[in-house]
């Protein structure tokens, strides 16, 4: 401690503490003077240098660096920077916040300073007070401030002759990190996070999303982490397999990666068979501490109730992406809170999304469908989804039929669970859905053969208004097994004359007629007179269509930048099968 003061004491008697460095416990000095801190700031011991190694097998971030480089370059005077890179777990964070940081030590020559709040977790304000205290350590002082905010003023005090670098990894809230910022100007505080850090709680200059590596990249990456003769070993598509098992993380490429390392137990070929199993492919995908699995399960925790039923329902639902009107009504919640708790999941960086639509990574949805805790609940919750869409389907399919009835139609099924003000807005709502109707009716293959049927007659009628004519037969097959499954004739005739006209307006009339014979032979063979005398119209007018007399032809099949909207509805002289 430094400290010079004069004045007369109590009782006209003068205590004097001279200009210097001095140590002990009592100094008296009517007025003094104190400065913390080392006896030469200039000297190399007052610099800290702190950064971790930089990272092994970086893969190029060119735009993120970019990036952080422009926020200190636009930097106003007398300023200090703050950068918040957040992304989900393992996509890379902390290798982008270190491999700038360790580029840009010419910025601070203060010193670089470094926290990882791993081990401060769950401690709420005692963990910010620890992180100061480790912080204001480097600077000799070994009794930090009981109060945080004194703690904070004096590392600001202790930091305001130089720019310093402070680099804070895995934090969890903004008030982790908000009494960190350095004190001189032109310091900057860049901090690594799973969560989406609040920039105004932060005043943050730039937060950085970091999004998962494309194809090429993450197998770029994977390659450059092998050794040679492992690498020269690796064939093209073994490769481009196990990279695509990765899904852009570079966390799950250096696991891949150390598994390669040992040839003799995992062979390229049979470690990409291995990792292929979605039921296990998380828990295969770990090696020593590093596993993706243990590091969601750490994120879930934080996540409330309704987060969590939220995540396990994105979970047990078949594609990546569903709407928010769709989640609601699995939730059983208004659309308005449903959104609210997906921004939540958002938040934390286990699912994507704005308004209407969200979504979950490939392994982050293997990771919720796992979560057997909640599976009953989150079947449920699937089961109320797959009923809103299909009552929003044949609502559209009624909208795109207008008043055209045929024996194809289907007679019964859930009620209509919303109106449509045009044909149009119905086909816009099918293309935006489409991708999930048809997980769906998969899905429902491994489950419920009428479920099955169900959806098969409600895209029926939304894929040919579409030209989608090749989907539409592989679907009209899918009705044909479900009906055969359940010995129902009627249906599996009716499945085998959709099948005939989705051939015919795809251009295949050889294809069309085989379907219409299968459909006659079904009908006998089930001596179903209702089934019979359906194939017998079908046969009737697929003929007429044929032929050629007086029928409309059906829609090309779509382009891409064709219409979403744009719908193609039958003549006054065609039925709609």
């Amino acid at each position: 401690m430094a400290t010079k003061g004069a004045g007369d004491g109590a009782g006209g008697v003068v205590n004097r503490a001279e200009a210097g460095a001095h140590r002990g416990g009592v100094f008296q000095a009517h007025r003094m003077e104190i400065t913390l801190g080392r006896e030469s700031p200039d000297s190399d011991l007052a610099i800290a240098r702190q950064l971790p190694p930089k990272p092994v097998g970086f893969v190029d971030r060119a735009v993120e660096l970019r990036q952080m480089d422009s926020v200190m370059d636009r930097l106003e005077p007398g300023h200090q920077a703050v950068i918040v890179v957040t992304g989900m777990v393992g996509v890379g964070k902390s290798a982008l916040v270190r491999h700038w940081a360790d580029a840009n030590r010419h910025r601070f020559p203060g010193g670089q300073l470094y926290v990882d709040y791993t081990d401060h977790r769950y401690r709420g304000d005692d963990a910010v007070h620890r992180v100061l205290a480790a912080l204001l350590a480097h600077y000799e002082v070994t009794q930090p401030p009981i109060g945080l905010n004194e703690c904070a003023s004096l590392f600001r005090s202790l930091t305001a002759d130089r720019p310093v670098l402070v680099l804070v990894d895995n934090a969890e809230r903004s008030a982790q990190v908000r009494l960190l910022v350095p004190g001189a100007p032109g310091s900057a505080l860049v901090v690594a996070s799973r969560y989406r850090l609040g920039r105004p709680a932060l005043d943050a200059a730039r937060v950085l999303r970091l999004k998962p590596l494309d194809e090429a990249d993450t197998a770029a990456l994977l390659l450059s982490m092998l050794d040679e003769d492992i690498r020269s070993d690796l064939a093209a598509d073994v490769a481009e397999r196990l990279a695509g098992i990765c899904a852009g993380l570079p966390k799950a490429v250096r696991i891949v990666a150390s598994l390669l390392e040992d040839p003799d137990r995992w062979p390229p070929g049979v470690l990409a068979a291995h990792l292929a199993d979605d039921g296990h492919r998380l828990a295969r995908l770990a090696a020593e501490d590093c596993e993706i699995g243990a590091d969601l399960d750490e994120v879930v925790h934080t996540l409330d109730a309704d987060g969590r039923r939220a995540y396990a329902l994105l979970g047990a639902l078949p594609a990546a992406e569903f709407s928010t009107e769709a989640i609601a009504k699995g939730l059983e919640e208004w659309v308005e809170h449903a959104r609210h708790i997906l921004h939540r999941l958002c938040d934390a960086n286990l699912a994507t999304g704005a308004m209407d639509r969200f979504r979950l990574h490939a392994l982050v949805r293997l990771h919720a469908r796992g979560l057997s805790a909640a599976r009953e609940e989150a079947d449920r919750a699937r089961d109320r989804v797959e009923d809103w869409y299909l009552g929003a389907a044949l609502a559209a399919g009624r909208a795109l039929r207008e008043e055209h009835r045929s024996r194809l139609v289907w007679p019964s099924g859930p009620a209509r669970r919303r109106d449509w003000s045009s044909p149009q807005e119905a086909a816009r709502w099918y293309e935006a859905e489409r991708g999930a109707l048809l997980a769906l009716l998969v899905a429902a293959e491994r489950r419920n053969d009428e479920r099955v049927l169900e959806f098969c007659h409600a895209l029926w009628p939304l894929q040919r208004s579409r030209g989608h004519h090749d989907a539409a037969a592989r679907v009209q097959r899918k009705a044909v097994r479900a009906a055969m499954n359940l010995g129902d004739g009627e249906e599996e005739a009716r499945a085998w004359v959709r099948l005939a006209f989705a051939r015919a307006l795809a251009g295949e009339a050889a294809e069309a007629r085989r379907a219409l014979v299968r459909a006659r032979g079904s009908a006998e063979s089930a001596e179903d007179g209702d089934a019979m005398a359906l194939v017998a119209e079908g046969e009737l007018e697929l003929e007429a269509w044929l032929a050629g007399d007086g029928f409309i032809p059906g829609p090309p099949a779509p382009r891409d930048g064709d219409d979403p909207g744009a719908v193609w509805l039958p003549g006054d002289a065609e039925k709609v099968w």
